[in-house]
């Protein structure tokens, strides 16, 4: 399999790393013998669920917190969304009993067996995955045309004063932004130590345009094999957005500076759409809670699609590729809205969060959330009130 086929996987919003798995599904089907006769008939009862046994791992970063909160989502009985890292998104989703193995010697690494089954449903992924896989694809197509242009049109000329030195900022300053941010990644100093070595190889980059284009795109690739969860992988992608936004300056007028405005022109599209494709897949990977969480951040990918389509350094090839990552963004993002929970208002007499969540959801789980919509108030509700709808 392509690993850009790969997705990350979580239950419940939980994220997990996958060591393995096995699917289990096929026809239920019956087998007739008759007495006296050597033929038989099979009669098909229908399609059996799949059910989906998992071995994760669980990482020794956070492991303690990471443990506790996969432990919590297993142990809820209620259905929810399994995102498998083969198959995709499965809605309906169960766990079955599970076993967890701790061991010490292995820097507190978890190796976690789980059995998924379905609850009133075929267990068949929505779109048997293959749209996030259409994304990863669209994804490695954008970003090739980010490289070609690079390649293309980044280029130093020997003697043109101040060139040179304008270019070797430009990956001095890609360098301290990939450092930035670094708290949510898993063996973090793998991607310090890349970012150093990238700012140490500037002047051998600077004069081979390709091998700096693809050592860009290796990096975002570095730090999205590090990143676990979706919702930090976002983040960490959007903070990149505004990468070289530091104004036009002065009008350029000899050509070396024409030559540097240039150069930083496409520098800057190329981190700043990288970073948008990037974050494209992280956004058809994440779990929404609520629907103001899927049009935050549509609004959000929309503002940098659109700054980037207009920069002097993005050309029509790589418009183009991004287009229609973005379409195949954006379709997942419309399925959210239809399943994202709704902030509502209710009227209610003076009561808590938790007996208010009861009385709303059935259970008084929810009075955390509750509590959240109405600025942290715990224990003093009443008249107009925001909670999510069921």
């Amino acid at each position: 399999m392509d690993l850009e086929q790969v997705q990350a996987g979580s239950y419940k919003g939980v994220p997990f790393r996958l060591a393995s798995g096995s699917v289990g599904g096929g026809n239920k089907n019956v087998i007739h013998s008759y007495p006296n006769s050597n033929r038989q008939t099979v009669e098909n009862l229908g399609t059996r669920p799949r059910s989906y046994p998992l071995n994760i791992i669980i990482p020794s970063t956070s492991y303690i917190e990471r443990r506790d909160a996969l432990l919590a989502a297993l142990e809820d009985p209620t259905p929810g969304p399994l995102i498998h890292p083969l198959y995709g998104r499965i809605e309906n989703v169960v766990a079955q009993p599970y076993t967890l193995n701790e061991n010490l010697t292995e820097l507190g690494d978890g190796k976690l067996s789980v059995t998924f089954v379905i609850d009133n449903g075929p267990g068949v992924p929505q779109q048997a995955g293959l749209s996030v896989a259409t994304v990863n694809r669209a994804k490695v197509l954008a970003t090739q045309a980010v490289e070609q242009n690079l390649t293309d049109n980044f280029s130093v000329t020997p003697g043109y004063l101040g060139s040179f030195e304008a270019a070797q900022e430009l990956i001095q300053a890609a360098s301290i932004t990939f450092k930035e941010s670094t708290a949510p990644l898993d063996k973090a100093d793998e991607l310090l130590n890349a970012a150093d070595e990238l700012a140490a190889d500037a002047a051998a980059l600077i004069s081979a345009p390709a091998n700096l284009a693809t050592r860009i795109t290796g990096m975002f690739d570095q730090a999205q094999s590090l990143l676990d969860d979706p919702v930090q992988a976002l983040e960490y992608y959007r903070g990149k957005f505004g990468f070289g936004d530091d104004g036009d300056g002065d009008t350029p007028k000899t050509a070396a500076q024409i030559e540097a405005s240039r150069n930083k022109d496409l520098f800057n599209s190329a981190m700043r759409t990288e970073a948008l494709c990037y974050a494209y897949v992280g956004a058809a990977q994440r779990d929404y809670a609520t629907l103001s969480e899927v049009q935050a951040l549509e609004q959000a990918l929309e503002t940098q699609y659109d700054s980037i389509v207009d920069l002097d350094g993005t050309d029509t090839p790589t418009r183009e590729a991004v287009s229609d990552l973005r379409q195949l963004a954006q379709e997942f993002l419309d399925d959210a809205k239809l399943t994202a929970r709704r902030i509502v208002t209710v009227r209610t007499h003076p009561t808590t969060a938790r007996l208010l969540a009861f009385r709303y959801y059935g259970d008084d789980e929810q009075g955390e959330d509750v509590a959240n919509l109405n600025d942290g108030n715990v224990s003093d509700l009443s008249g107009n009130v925001e909670v999510l709808t069921e």
